[in-house]
């Protein structure tokens, strides 16, 4: 459903000034969507991958988009995603 266009380094081996947000062209839908999605990542470190896949999968279609994680390196960081 979401192809990555652009290739960013881990966020986990980045100092934390240097998180910020992903450029906007980081992911593209590969078709038009409908419904509720589940967005899973690993690790949100940041919650910059997280937002920047949510914004693509809404700007593409979805009603609602959801998101679950393995693990969190900063839980500060959930306030704010949407999970």
């Amino acid at each position: 459903t979401l192809t990555r266009q652009r290739y960013t380094p881990s966020q986990t081996r980045r100092r934390l000034s240097e998180r910020g947000e992903l450029p906007e062209d980081t992911f593209r839908a590969r078709a038009p969507l409908e419904g509720r999605w589940l967005l899973v990542d690993d690790v949100i470190t940041s919650g910059s991958t997280h937002r920047r896949a949510r914004a693509v999968l809404l700007g593409a279609g979805a009603q609602k988009v959801y998101g679950a994680c393995i693990g969190v390196r900063n839980p500060n960081v959930l306030r704010d995603v949407s999970l």
